[in-house]
Order: structure tokens, then C-alpha cells, then sequence
């Protein structure tokens, strides 16, 4: 800091020269200048250096003085060196005041008294200064007192602080240590607890893979068994089928009428030989080789078909016999009655010249009138119904169906089995109404879900139950009888109404079929009973027999006792017709190997058949368009100049006779039929496509 002196020399009086020696003159000159007293006046800090005069020297040395005084009071306070330099100032300063006096001339008696003044001015100031500084040292001393205070007890309460954290870390350390003893303990109790559950995990899956090679050992056991028992099966089921074979093949040699025997026979007994070469290729090339249960499921559709073959075979060559013997007969009997006849001849024409009778011819019965079971001949004047043969089948599948419905009644009464039912009908019908020609893929895992049931192999109903229809009593005979019907059903509702989908349930029902001649009976029986036409069959009405039960035979629905519009009941029975229809074209899954089972010939013989009994209003031309339409294409194909004269005779003659019958209002299906015939005889009977068609490839897309 800058002391007084520093601060006396940096003023105006310290920029004054003094000399020493000096002239008389110059000393008068002063005394002149020093004649009056001067007037004690304030300093005044803003006037410079230049304006000082030696006449307020004296008043400006004392003002410098108190604020030095003051200045010197206010650092005080600061440090012990300050108090130092203070001391060294007013020793400076006294000094400065002697020298002052020994240069000090002489003056007037105003000038002494004035300089008392000043003196005792002077005096004051010091003495008030004194007591200033003594006031400020004592503050000074105070408010050093209050700091040292303040800090002893900022100090005391830094250490009260600090003592109450250390004892706060010091238990915080106690408790943390506690805890860590704690979870220590923990974790030692969990390690042994876990080290006794890793015993118990590892003593179980020991226990478990013993369990799991003692029973794989059992499984490799049985399933060798099965293997083997299902070798003996094999060899058992080719062994029979190749003695079908056989027998088939004896009878047909010792048959004496072969010409009776019927084209189907002949086909049959063929049939029977590709049957026996394709369950060849199915028997293992070695004894101990593997057979899967889709072999032996194979196997026994083969056997199935065989023994079927073999009964129409049978049945066809003892028919064939009978009319043989019969036709034998009648012949020696006609030769008889010829000898007879020409004895008596002259007699009679003798008789008849002079005798003329008349008899009046009574009409003929109604076949309305006649209940199917009467149905075995055609006299002139009857109406024909129905084909011969037709009927035959007809009857045949109408008992079969009859025979399983009797023996589902296991199921369908039992009203512990009305969940299974439930869950079987389930299993059916969730793949057949998903049924669609999206692609090959799609409709071929149809058909193997559906296969896999009536396989008697385990399916997947829902997403947490699956079920085995073996494993309850007519279980797989059930869904077989529902798979037909839900089938034919899809004909009456969905093809009825979108055409084009009738190809798609084709091709699952041919599949089907194939592999289950016993869901084709079933398939055919369903048909014939929605829609008798199929057949074809017109169905008279039976004696005692309602209008309701009569309408319900030829294929009407009632709905609160109100049967069914004649519109809506035509296009059902076109959807179930046309369905039909596209079952005789359809291409099997490729790797069945045997023929289709109820392919295009069975539509050539239904035009035949129906060509041959009386034409009904309306259903005739309907049924007769629809097939054409779904399956003229390929028969077209198949038949060629054949069918082109079927086409003739329809348009001739068949035509006439559907106007003939027609209702009134209701020839638009005998004009649709006979613009369509025109058509195709204009393209020299080729008829397009149907719409829709799977094309040969389907099953590979």
C-alpha cells in the first residue's frame, strides 16, 4: 500500500522547491507577501498543482493531514504492517514540521497569532484524529474479536459436523457390513439349496433316459412285432387276392355261355389282374425289409376291390349260366311248339275263317302306379321308368346305405357318443369345406387329411384335440357315410350355385374313392337318393303313398310343410347333377395306379339309358344339358364319330318327344338343349370345355 509519504510527494506541496539560501531581496520580497495574515480557508482537492500559493500552504498541509488521518484510521484494520507505516509517516510527518519551523521567517504579531490558531487547530485535528484512530482500533479489535469468534464456533460446529458424519459412516459401515453378511448368507443358503435341486435334476433325468431307452427298447420291440405281423398280413392279403384271381380265372374257363357274359365282367376280371400286379409291387423285396401302414392300408383297398371285383365276376357268370341254360331252354321249347304248331296249323286257319273274335285291349298300368319293387318288366302300353339294369343298381346301393345307417345307430342314439360324433363330424367337415381349386398342393392336403381319417390314423381337430375314429366302435364307418353325404350335399347347395366349383369336390371325391371303393357305394347311394335322376330313374308313385312322401322320393325339400318351388328345386338337382358329371372326367392323383373307378364310360351308358324310358317334364332336359354340358368335351374326345350319332338321335327323335312333355311355361330347358345340340353339331359334335375345368397337370401346381 502507499504510504504518506508517497502520497505527500505525489501532492501539490511536495512539488514545491525550497531553497535553502536565497538573496535579501527575495527574502523582503516573501515578507511582503506575508504582511497579512492568511485566512484559514478549506482545502479545495479539484484545484492542480500550479494554483497552490505559499499562503495556504499551512491550511493545505493540515487538510492533507486529516485525510491522511482518516485514511490511515480505515487501514488500520487491515494488517500490523499498515500500523507500522503509520508510525513511520507521523514521525516523517513531525520531522517535516520541524524543518518547517527552523525556515520559518520572521512575521507579524497577526501572523504569530494566526499561526497559534493554527497550531491549536492543528492541535484538535491530531487529538480528534488520535481519538479516531484509538475509536477504530477498538472496533478494529472488536470486530476482530467477533471474527475469531465466529470462526471458533463455525470451527466447532465444522467439527460437530464432522464428528456426527464420521459416526454416520462408521454405522452406515456397520449396517452395510451387516447387510453383506446377510446376502452372504443368502447366497450360501441359495448355492446349497441349489446344488441340492441340481442332484435332484440330474438324479431325475437319469431316471427319466432309463425310462426313455427301456421304452424305446420296448417301442423297437413292438414295432418289430408289428413288422412282422404285418409281413404275415401282406403275404396273407396277396395270398387271397392272387386265389380271387385264380378262382376268377377257373370260373371263366368253365363258363359255357361266355356270350351272356356281360362287357363289365370282362372288365372286372381284368381289373382283377392289374389289382394283383400292383399288390405285388407293394410286397417288400426281403423278409426282414420294413412295410409302412400306408402299404398295408393299400393292401387292403386292393383286397376290398378284388373281392368286390370277384362277386360282380361271380355273380355276372352265374347270370350268364342261367340265361345260357335259360335261352337253351327256350329254344328246345320253341322247336317243340313249331312241330306242334304246324300239326294243328290247317285246324286253326280253319277254325279262324268261320270264328271271329274281338277283345278290347285294357290300358296299360301306370308305372305311377307301381311300386319299385314291381318293376321287373316292360309290357306294351307301360311307361318305362327306369333301365332294367339302372334299377339293379340302384336297389343294390339303397340297401347298402340302408345297412350302414342301421349299423351307425351305435353312434347316432348313444348319447355318450355325442361328442365323438361332434369331434368326428368336425374332422370331416372342416376339410371338405375347405375345399377349393387354389392349387394343386392346397386340394391334395385336403384329401390326405381326409384319407388319414378314414385310415384310422390320428388327426388334428382343433388346435389342442386330435382323434383316432378306429379307436370307437363303426367311428371310421361313420365318417365315411359323412364324407358322401356332406359331398353330395356340397353338389345341392355350393355347385348349384357357382358352377365352377364342382370340380374341385370332384377331384376329392374321385381320390377319395379310389382308394375306398366302400365311400364310392356310399358316394353313389347319396346320389341316387338327393337326386334319383342320376340314376336314371323316374320314381312312380306308390299305392297309400302321400303327396309329401312321393315329392320327397323324387328329390323335392319341404319346409314347414310346404314343399319347394319348382325353379329352386331344378337348380338343385343341376348343381348334384352337374357334380356328377364332373366325377366321371376327373383325372385321379397321379400314383394310383388302378383305372378310375367310375369314370367317362358310366356317362355314355346314362345317355343311353335315358334315351331309352319316357322323357319328364322339365328334369329330363335339365339333367341331359348338364351333362353334356360339364362332360360332352371328353366325350367328344373319347368316343368320337360315336357320339356324334347320339347327338343326331337326340336332336331327331329325343327332341320331339321332350316337347312333347314339356310343361306349360316351361319349355326354356328343352330350347337351351336343343340350341346347344345345334351348336355342337356344327362343330361336327366338339363341344368346349366346361368352365372351370382342372387341367391335367392340376394336382403338380
Amino acid at each position: 500500500m502507499m504510504g504518506i509519504t508517497d502520497k505527500l510527494k505525489g501532492s501539490s506541496k511536495g512539488q514545491l522547491i525550497y531553497r535553502k539560501h536565497g538573496s535579501p531581496e527575495q527574502f523582503k520580497a516573501l515578507l511582503d507577501k506575508c504582511s497579512s495574515p492568511p485566512e484559514i480557508a478549506a482545502f479545495n482537492r479539484q484545484v492542480g498543482k500550479d494554483s497552490i500559493s505559499p499562503a495556504s500552504s499551512s491550511s493545505d498541509i493540515l487538510n492533507d493531514i486529516k485525510d491522511e488521518s482518516f485514511y490511515l484510521s480505515q487501514s488500520y484494520k487491515d494488517s500490523e504492517e499498515e500500523k507500522k507505516d503509520r508510525s513511520k509517516d507521523e514521525i516523517l510527518f513531525e520531522e517535516a514540521t520541524r524543518n518547517r519551523k527552523k525556515m520559518s521567517c520572521v512575521v507579524s504579531p497577526e501572523y504569530c497569532r494566526t499561526s497559534l490558531k493554527i497550531k491549536q487547530y492543528e492541535k484538535s485535528i491530531d487529538e480528534d484524529a488520535k481519538i479516531r484512530m484509538r475509536e477504530k482500533h477498538r472496533e478494529f479489535e472488536q470486530h476482530s474479536n467477533l471474527l475469531q469468534k465466529e470462526a471458533q464456533r463455525k470451527l466447532e460446529v465444522l467439527d460437530s459436523r464432522s464428528y456426527n458424519n464420521m459416526v454416520l459412516q462408521h454405522e452406515d459401515a456397520e449396517r452395510q457390513h451387516s447387510q453383506e453378511s446377510i446376502e452372504v448368507e443368502k447366497r450360501h443358503r441359495k448355492l446349497k439349496e441349489d446344488h441340492s435341486q441340481h442332484a435332484l435334476n440330474l438324479h431325475a433325468k437319469i431316471q427319466k433316459a432309463e425310462e426313455t431307452k427301456q421304452k424305446l427298447q420296448e417301442e423297437a420291440k413292438r414295432r418289430e412285432e408289428e413288422r412282422r405281423e404285418r409281413w404275415k398280413l401282406v403275404e396273407k392279403s396277396y395270398s387271397d387276392l392272387k386265389s380271387l384271381f385264380e378262382k376268377v380265372m377257373k370260373m371263366y374257363e368253365e363258363c359255357q355261355y361266355k356270350l351272356y357274359v356281360p362287357d363289365s365282367a370282362r372288365k372286372s376280371k381284368e381289373f382283377m389282374k392289374q389289382l394283383l400286379i400292383d399288390a405285388s409291387k407293394l410286397l417288400p423285396n426281403e423278409e426282414g425289409q420294413s412295410f409302412p401302414s400306408e402299404g398295408m392300408n393299400r393292401m387292403k383297398s386292393l383286397c376290398e376291390r378284388a373281392t368286390n371285383a370277384y362277386e360282380h365276376v361271380r355273380e355276372s357268370l352265374e347270370t350268364a349260366n342261367v340265361q345260357g341254360k335259360e335261352a337253351e331252354a327256350l329254344e328246345e321249347q320253341n322247336r317243340l311248339n313249331k312241330e306242334a304248331n304246324a300239326a294243328t296249323l290247317a285246324a286253326q286257319q280253319a277254325s279262324n275263317a268261320v270264328q271271329e273274335t274281338g277283345s278290347s285291349v285294357e290300358g296299360a298300368v301306370s308305372s305311377a302306379a307301381l311300386a319299385p319293387s314291381e318293376i321287373t318288366a316292360v309290357s306294351e302300353g307301360e311307361v318305362r321308368c327306369v333301365d332294367l339294369l339302372a334299377f339293379e343298381e340302384y336297389t343294390k346301393y339303397q340297401s347298402r346305405l340302408e345297412q350302414v345307417e342301421k349299423m351307425l345307430e351305435v353312434i347316432v342314439s348313444d348319447p355318450r357318443m355325442k361328442k365323438v360324433k361332434f369331434n368326428l363330424s368336425k374332422a370331416v367337415n372342416t376339410p371338405i369345406n375347405a375345399i377349393s381349386a387354389v392349387s394343386g398342393r392346397h386340394l391334395k392336403e385336403r384329401l390326405m387329411r381326409l384319407l388319414t381319417l378314414v385310415n384310422g390314423q390320428t388327426v388334428e381337430v382343433s388346435s389342442n384335440l386330435t382323434i383316432n375314429a378306429s379307436q370307437y366302435e363303426q367311428g371310421t364307418v361313420f365318417c365315411k357315410y359323412l364324407i358322401a353325404k356332406m359331398l353330395v350335399k356340397k353338389g345341392s347347395e355350393q355347385v348349384s350355385s357357382i358352377h365352377e366349383s364342382a370340380f374341385a369336390i370332384a377331384a376329392v371325391a374321385t381320390g377319395l374313392w379310389c382308394e375306398h371303393s366302400d365311400i364310392g357305394d356310399l358316394l353313389l347311394a347319396q346320389f341316387h337318393s338327393k337326386c334319383p335322376y342320376t340314376v336314371p330313374y323316374y320314381i312312380p308313385k306308390a299305392e297309400g303313398q302321400t303327396m309329401e312322401q312321393y315329392h320327397t322320393a323324387l328329390g323335392y325339400e319341404y319346409t314347414d310343410g310346404v314343399v319347394e318351388k319348382h325353379d329352386k328345386f331344378l337348380k338343385r338337382m343341376s348343381g348334384i347333377m352337374r357334380l356328377y358329371s364332373a366325377i366321371l372326367i376327373s383325372i385321379p392323383l397321379r400314383g394310383q395306379t388302378h383305372p378310375h373307378p367310375h369314370g367317362i364310360e358310366r356317362a355314355w351308358i346314362w345317355l343311353t339309358r335315358i334315351l331309352n324310358i319316357e322323357p319328364q317334364p322339365d328334369i329330363t332336359a335339365t339333367m341331359i344339358f348338364d351333362l353334356l354340358d360339364v362332360a360332352g368335351h371328353s366325350l367328344s374326345n373319347h368316343y368320337g364319330m360315336q357320339f356324334q350319332k347320339l347327338l343326331h338321335i337326340i336332336v331327331k327323335d329325343f327332341l320331339a318327344r321332350l316337347l312333347a312333355v314339356a310343361s306349360q311355361g316351361g319349355r326354356g330347358p328343352v330350347y337351351r338343349l336343343q340350341e346347344f345340340l345345334q351348336e355342337s353339331i356344327k362343330n361336327n359334335g366338339r363341344m368346349p370345355p366346361p368352365k372351370g375345368l382342372l387341367p391335367p397337370n392340376f394336382w403338380h401346381s
